[in-house]
Formats: structure tokens, C-alpha cells, sequence
């Protein structure tokens, strides 16, 4: 059975904690459409590891229920999840993990992974956090207006990945382009891709040559480049142009014939180096 629209707004409407959900989410500043959801006060009640379970669960499912509707509204694969004022969000999912923004904290969660989940590291990690941090409204220790300024974070990023590694990433300037292309390509494999109908938002850049590159519609090039800058930003990266930037500067390189073996991640971290777009 294909679940419509109609289904769509009527989950998101039997939550107990939604109060509010947009199509667009308020302020963010990425191209295309965001799902927005402002929870109650209910939910913020909850213990940091209830919220955490409670969203990574009800998403997860929100996922698996709606793909035909996320890609028929262009929402994406992104969510917001605010508190109080639309301002900055609280958390953001994706499919593959969930962003506490203010302590700037990546926690991956993806279910169809083969490597065990230790749940465990996870559990102990979120519940050593502050609450009070998780929920001022903050991202990396800075206002919106602060972090608009390019302010450079007060709080270093953490990744917490399923097989229970907790990585920690500075902010020392610019990274060499090797730990660029292989941070990409390791966010990318985190991903299930066994499904060969996915969705154009599940284009993903790993294993990608100038070949399948051109190959790609317009709609899976924006796809491709916006996960990857995605996962960039959770690892404390700062990309200071659109996806179409990053299309356009792709489809120039490889206009070359020499450059076709080249793995498209490389070429986009390569782009980012040269061009200062991309800093940490």
C-alpha cells in the first residue's frame, strides 16, 4: 500500500509531542525544503535520553513510512526539530544520525547497519550532557547572529558512531584535503544503500567517477552534493557556498578527460581547498 499525503499529516499529527510541523523549516539556510517540527513542552520534559529515543525512533519510522511523500514535496531527507522560537533548531536528523546542535554533537543511529549498535556508549554519552546545554537554543556554543559572523564555535565537535567510536574534531583552520575526501567517504558508507530504487535524495558522491557524474540528473547532483555538505557541517565544517557552486565547479572539472577517473569526493574537497569555501 502507498501512503499519500494524507497519512503523512495525519502521523505527524498523532504524536503526542508535535505542535507544529512546516514544510519549509523556519531559518534554515540550505537550498530546498526542510521538515520543521516544534515539540512541546511535554517532550522537553523528558530525560536527555528519552528525547533522543523518542525522535531517533518516530524519524526512523518516518523514513521507512513516507519516501514517495518526502521526494513528492521536495522536503528532503532533513528534519528539524525546534524548541521555543523558530530561531535555531534543537536537533536536525538525517537518515543516518541525529545533530544535537547547541553542544555540537553528531550521534549516528542508522538501524539496517550490519556492525553492531552498542547502545550502550550512546546512552552513557548523551546522559553525561548537560540538558540545560542541549536546550539553549545555541549551535556550537553560538547565537545564529554569532555564527552568521563566521564567530568560530566555543564547543568542538563530537561524532559518537553505532560501533561505539567517539571521535572528537578541533577547529584548527583549514584540514588537509586527504581528511576532507575521507571524512566524506566514511559519512557515505554509514549509509544503507542496498536499495537500488532509492530516491534522487539518496544520491551519494562515494565510489562516484567523472563517468557516473555526467550521468547524473540535475535533481541527483543537487542530492549528492547537498549530503555530502551535510555531513561535512555535523563534522565541524563551515561551507561558504550553495550547492549549485559546487554543481557548476563539477561539471566544469570534468569537462576534462583527464579527470574522469577522478572519485568525485576527491574533486569536491579538492574544489573546497582551492576556492577557501570549505573551512573548519
Amino acid at each position: 500500500m502507498t501512503l499519500g499525503i494524507q497519512d503523512w499529516e495525519e502521523y505527524l499529527n498523532s504524536s503526542e509531542y508535535i505542535e507544529e510541523y512546516f514544510e519549509t523549516a523556519p531559518n534554515h539556510d540550505k537550498e530546498g525544503k526542510i521538515l520543521g517540527i516544534k515539540m512541546n513542552g511535554d517532550f522537553y520534559n523528558l530525560d536527555l535520553i528519552e528525547q533522543y529515543l523518542y525522535i531517533t525512533n518516530y524519524i526512523s519510522e518516518y523514513y521507512k513510512l513516507f519516501p514517495t511523500v518526502i521526494q513528492d514535496l521536495d522536503i528532503g531527507y532533513l528534519v528539524y526539530i525546534f524548541k521555543g522560537e523558530y530561531v535555531l533548531p534543537t536537533y536536525v536528523l538525517g537518515k543516518g544520525g541525529i545533530y544535537l546542535e547547541a553542544v555540537n554533537s553528531s550521534v549516528h543511529y542508522v538501524e539496517s547497519h550490519s556492525h553492531e549498535y552498542n547502545f550502550d556508549v550512546v546512552s552513557d554519552y548523551i546522559n553525561g550532557l548537560s540538558k540545560d546545554e542541549v536546550l539553549n537554543g545555541t549551535k556550537a556554543g553560538l547565537t545564529k547572529e554569532q555564527w552568521d559572523k563566521g564567530e568560530m564555535p566555543v564547543i568542538n565537535a563530537t561524532t559518537v558512531r553505532t560501533s561505539g567510536e567517539i571521535e572528537f574534531h578541533g577547529y584548527t583552520g583549514f584540514e588537509p584535503i586527504g581528511e576532507i575526501s575521507n571524512l566524506l567517504a566514511e559519512e557515505a558508507q554509514e549509509l544503507d544503500k542496498s536499495d537500488s530504487l532509492l530516491p534522487d535524495s539518496e544520491t551519494y558522491l562515494d565510489d562516484m567517477t567523472g563517468n557516473e557524474w555526467i550521468m547524473l540528473s540535475d535533481n541527483q547532483k543537487f542530492h549528492g552534493v547537498s549530503n555530502a555538505l551535510y555531513h561535512l557541517d555535523l563534522n565541524g565544517f563551515k561551507v561558504h557556498e550553495t550547492e549549485q557552486f559546487f554543481i557548476d565547479a563539477l561539471n566544469e572539472f570534468y569537462t576534462d578527460s583527464s579527470t574522469m577517473s577522478t572519485n568525485a569526493l576527491d574533486a569536491l574537497a579538492s574544489i573546497g581547498k582551492m576556492s577557501g569555501t570549505m573551512t573548519k
